[in-house]
């Protein structure tokens, strides 16, 4: 979407546009788990709308492929350089910064009645998925965002989970995001990943305790083993487990173990967890039936170059939204101290991200996705084209290793001869790729089998035979 702008004074109710930002350059959105939630946007001085853009308007842009266009409002500007402003906004759920809740404190209180005092008069509306109750207090005045989450004794610090803002909602979900079984691998539509993994947080044993009544509770054995092959000396996890237990419940060394457990499954106390970050293209560019990735979903990682087989939760989304395929124009203009006037300077530029067009690729004339043969020599062929950014270049690669240059005719058709080695199972990679970086790509597997099959045994039955009578010759192949 373009990205676009409003008036100071908004609510859910009540939106007053200013102006479509069709002159913005970029527009990045950036969301983290439980985190920030922020958009920067570039815009040019000479574009239209220049002139409104100031601190505390209000920015609707898409901050990711699902969620509804969101509301952030403007709290920096940057000046000027080279007649380009970055512009920053922080979600609408900030104003809940602004909002205060004066002391107060609630026994046994659900989330639904917790929430419905914070959001008391706030303008906002909330929602959640938790029901068990909590003692909830506010000890000296605080913002509504804060008894969120991010200070002590927060929701956030109580119930757990993971929090949704759109736009005037508020929901706490036990958990957010889904596994919908994708993966993102080499090959198909990881485009860079950092690996990293560091034991600060990997213990081997757990030291669980309660307090109640400046009473503290522990176990007889002290501490709980944690099962690590990946930790060759001992380390204690000191746990605080007093906020598991309601005000009028036992606290008896059963309970105490049982929470423990909890805590070291919910946590992978024992296990060396990866920092994992990784860029790919999107995945309904080679899949239909692949839904995007979404914050706090589950995907699989695979890097099988580097031994990377790894289940991660995404934490962190960077969206971008990006101007309109076709023709656009900037024009910059300017003045010296004096008041001189500088002649206007355009650039033309055009914007595509459609990919190039790959079609008809044959193998020796088969256009199944395997091909088996006998013959050291493939011939792979094919049609590309793109009516926005020619030259299309193709490149082939088998088992990763490129073929070298390919000719393209001008109807677009394509064929490259290549000689496999020796007998084994090939992977062919053809790739299309446009002047504007859009690329398509097509793997085709060929098992290459030079190998004659041998007679193990023929069989005449019954033997000996008899004339004008039948018989069967069975014949055994290795």
């Amino acid at each position: 979407m373009i990205p676009q702008l409003y008036e100071t004074d908004i609510s859910k109710d009540k939106q007053i546009f200013l102006a479509n930002l069709t002159d913005c350059l970029s527009c990045e959105v950036t969301e983290e788990r439980n985190g920030s939630f922020e958009c920067i946007l570039t815009y040019p001085v000479s574009g239209i709308a220049f002139s409104s853009i100031s601190r505390d308007r209000v920015i609707l842009a898409k901050p990711n492929h699902s969620m509804e266009d969101q509301f952030f409002r403007i709290y920096r500007i940057t000046k000027p350089l080279h007649g380009v402003i970055s512009v920053y906004a922080q979600h609408i759920s900030y104003d809940l910064s602004d909002k205060y809740v004066m002391p107060f404190k609630l026994t046994k209180a659900s989330p639904v009645t917790v929430m419905t005092k914070l959001f008391e008069n706030s303008g906002y509306t909330f929602s959640t998925d938790y029901s068990s109750g909590k003692d909830f207090s506010v000890d000296v005045p605080k913002s509504v965002r804060a008894c969120l989450g991010g200070s002590e004794g927060s929701m956030l610090s109580l119930w757990h989970g993971e929090f949704t803002f759109d736009n005037f909602n508020v929901r706490l979900n036990t958990h957010r995001g889904t596994d919908n079984g994708v993966s993102i691998r080499y090959g198909k539509n990881l485009t860079e990943l950092n690996y990293d993994e560091d034991n600060t947080t990997l213990y081997t044993e757990v030291l669980p305790y309660a307090v109640r009544d400046a009473v503290t509770y522990t176990l007889k054995a002290e501490t709980i083993s944690v099962a690590s092959d990946q930790m060759s000396r001992k380390k204690t996890l000191i746990v605080d487990l007093s906020s598991e237990f309601d005000n009028d419940e036992e606290i008896s060394e059963t309970k105490l173990k049982a929470k423990a457990d909890e805590y070291i499954t919910n946590n992978a106390v024992g296990t060396l967890v990866p920092s994992i970050s990784v860029s790919f293209e999107p995945f309904t560019s080679y899949d239909s039936d692949l839904d995007s990735v979404s914050l706090c979903d589950t995907v699989s990682i695979e890097y099988e170059d580097y031994g990377i087989h790894a289940t991660a939760r995404v934490t962190k989304t960077i969206y971008t939204t990006t101007l309109e395929d076709g023709v656009h124009t900037i024009t910059v203009g300017g003045a010296d101290r004096d008041g001189n006037a500088a002649e206007t300077a355009s650039v033309t530029f055009t914007v595509d991200t459609v990919k190039p067009e790959l079609t008809n690729i044959q193998l020796n004339g088969s256009s199944g996705e395997s091909y088996e043969t006998n013959r050291a020599s493939i011939v792979v062929s094919g049609v590309t084209n793109d009516s926005t950014s020619k030259p299309v270049s193709v490149s082939i690669t088998v088992n990763g290793s490129d073929t070298g240059d390919i000719t393209i005719g001008s109807d677009g058709t394509f064929s490259k001869t290549v000689t496999l080695e020796k007998d084994g199972t090939y992977t062919v990679l053809i790739k299309a790729t446009d002047t504007a970086g859009n690329s398509t790509s097509i793997s085709r597997t060929v098992i290459y089998n030079t190998t004659a099959p041998k007679f193990k045994s023929i069989t005449i039955s019954p033997n000996p035979a008899f004339a004008g009578k039948t018989y069967t010759i069975s014949v055994e192949v290795e």
